[in-house]
């Protein structure tokens, strides 16, 4: 009976895999049909709009761990969480052999059909020691009312160790931020959302990245305003630093 329930169990998990696995490859194949279809149809702005879609789809994301979570479960599951987190955003085996031939595409045409609506300002870089490192992996990853345990300082140092950074993108007032951020070399993608006049703070290592960002605005009467995709280029130091930018947003109304 147990043996069957077992087999029960591995059979669904693997039928749900299946199912977000195929369901993932045909939004991955859309959007990239879409995009060779607008381009052979002269369409650009729409093909480079596809290609960003396409680009976010066929990276492997992993979302940013939420901090409240470190409220509510023990301290070696979180911990395990954050290994495993980390862990991600330095494995160099993920990048899908499409990759570099969409990011080519968007490279060739964002010089005339690249949108403006968003953009990270005031960028500051400082140097972080050691000591400082560590803080900010606290207030990164616990929540102010989070036990702390000094075990934990263990993967705060071997992070710093690789030269990891941390990039803090603060939000415009009135406006939400969809956030993908995603590393060129190993084509990897963490993904999180800032909102209004608030701040989120990203683990990362050094090396050449594209922003991808969409804002969302709600105005009264139930209206909503979603920006189209913008693409800022960044490069995080090879040394362990506090970026910090901030997102702001020009509305543009259809007429």
């Amino acid at each position: 009976m147990k043996r069957a329930v077992v087999t029960l169990l591995v059979l669904f998990v693997l039928g749900i895999g299946g199912y977000f696995g195929y369901t993932f490859y045909k939004i991955k194949t859309s959007a990239l049909e879409k995009a060779r279809k607008a381009e052979l149809e002269g369409r650009i702005q729409n093909a480079f709009d596809h290609y960003i879609d396409a680009l976010r789809f066929i990276s492997p994301d992993m979302p940013l761990p939420d901090l409240n979570k470190s409220k509510v479960v023990d301290s070696k599951i979180w911990k395990s969480d954050l290994v495993r987190y980390t862990s991600w955003l330095l494995d160099t085996s993920k990048k899908t052999v499409t990759f570099d031939s969409v990011y080519r595409k968007i490279i060739g045409y964002q010089d005339t059909y690249s949108h403006s609506e968003n953009k990270i300002i005031n960028l500051t870089n400082a140097a972080l020691s050691g000591d400082a490192f560590d803080n900010e992996w606290k207030e990164t990853f616990y929540a102010s009312t989070a036990p702390w345990d000094e075990s934990h300082k263990e993967l705060s140092s071997y992070a710093y160790s690789k030269k990891g950074s941390f990039l803090r993108l603060s939000a415009d007032k009135g406006f939400t931020y969809n956030i993908s951020i995603i590393n060129l070399k190993t084509g990897i993608r963490t993904s999180f959302t800032v909102y209004s006049e608030g701040k989120t703070t990203s683990l990362i290592f050094p090396g050449d990245y594209i922003i991808i960002c969409k804002s969302i605005v709600e105005y009264s009467k139930g209206q909503k305003w979603v920006s189209p995709s913008t693409i800022t280029p960044i490069t995080i130091p090879d040394s362990s630093s506090l970026v910090k930018g901030m997102l702001i947003t020009k509305v543009s109304r259809t007429k």
